[in-house]
């Protein structure tokens, strides 16, 4: 009777042990599920608080079009590239990302370029979105960059800088799937990714699924940062050419660096978003080299400048990409002209 009572009762925890797991799952997935209308509705509201998009002809008019990228005017030598840097007559500026950590080197910075050309167009890289606790976390971080940009007249949204010409900046975020081999656990992530972007801190909408400890590597950074191009659905750019741009790479045939930072270096949804704007050039930077390729009708360029110690190629210049005074392909420069210096 004891034995017959025990196994009664083994199988009655086990019948609870098996509803317990079955109420876990189910509220895992309730918070999945929760997190994942969270980052969304979160990002739908940061769109609607920054308001409808400047119209695309309210953009500063422009001659020519220049691009770099990776710029960190934190380091002196940098800053002091930039306070050199001569003026661009009649000339646009992209510059994709990686600016400045600091708020106040980021709009020192801007001050400097708005100076030195008719208009600016910036996107945010990962060392903006680098925070402390004055700045709160990543994204009110962002939002504070993107009004800094508002008041100093730099661009962050579509402009059309010429007739026929626009300019569109992608915000975007690295993503996990980008890598050639699979990352689905902290073990599998090379030591060198793991500490990636620690600095950053994002809302708890945005850290489910992250690999390990590091906020930066959940799919929903990614996401959320995606979401924020959503108005360019609603954009007709009739039969303008485009020139994009981005901070992260948007193919993975674009980065030939070390591989164990292959997972935090792109997103291969930017890179479908970028395929079906269909952009004469597209520019990002990131991973600090010099890119100039096509594919499928697209140019992808980058020309960062990167850390002081990177500076064994030379100095870099902003590059050419664009001229109205051009004889040939709609005022674009060839491939293979990317160093032509303003």
């Amino acid at each position: 009777e004891a034995s017959a009572g025990g196994g009664a009762f083994q199988e009655e925890r086990a019948r609870n042990a098996q509803v317990c797991n079955c109420s876990a799952a189910k509220e895992r997935c309730w918070k999945m599920q929760t997190m994942q209308e969270r980052w969304k509705r979160e990002a739908q509201q940061f769109l609607q608080k920054r308001g409808t998009w400047p119209d695309l002809d309210r953009c500063p008019q422009a001659k020519k079009l220049y691009v770099v990228s990776d710029l960190h005017v934190d380091f002196k030598e940098n800053m002091e590239w930039l306070e050199e840097m001569e003026v661009m007559e009649d000339g646009a500026l992209i510059v994709a990302g990686d600016l400045a950590t600091s708020l106040e080197h980021l709009e020192r910075s801007l001050r400097l370029l708005a100076s030195r050309a008719n208009v600016v167009f910036f996107c945010i890289g990962n060392h903006e979105m680098w925070c402390t606790k004055k700045d709160g976390n990543s994204i009110l971080k962002l939002e504070k960059i993107l009004n800094l940009c508002d008041q100093l007249g730099v661009w962050t949204t579509p402009g059309r800088i010429a007739p026929g010409l626009c300019v569109v900046p992608l915000q975007s975020w690295y993503n996990m799937e980008f890598a050639s081999y699979t990352v689905n656990d902290v073990q599998a992530l090379p030591s060198a990714s793991a500490y990636f972007d620690a600095g950053c801190k994002w809302p708890e909408s945005m850290c489910h699924g992250a690999i390990g400890k590091n906020q930066s590597h959940s799919p929903y950074v990614s996401k959320f940062m995606m979401e924020l191009n959503e108005p360019l659905k609603q954009m007709d750019f009739g039969s303008d050419a485009l020139v994009t741009f981005s901070h992260f790479v948007p193919n993975r045939t674009l980065y030939r660096g070390r591989s164990d930072l292959e997972a935090v270096m792109g997103c291969q949804y930017l890179g479908k978003q970028v395929e079906k704007l269909k952009p004469k050039v597209h520019i990002f930077g990131h991973s600090h080299m010099s890119v100039d390729r096509v594919i499928n009708g697209t140019r992808y360029l980058q020309n960062a400048l990167g850390y002081p110690r990177e500076r064994w190629r030379g100095c870099i210049k902003p590059t050419l990409v664009w001229a109205a005074d051009a004889s040939t392909d709609g005022g674009f420069v060839q491939s293979g002209a990317h160093c032509t210096p303003f």
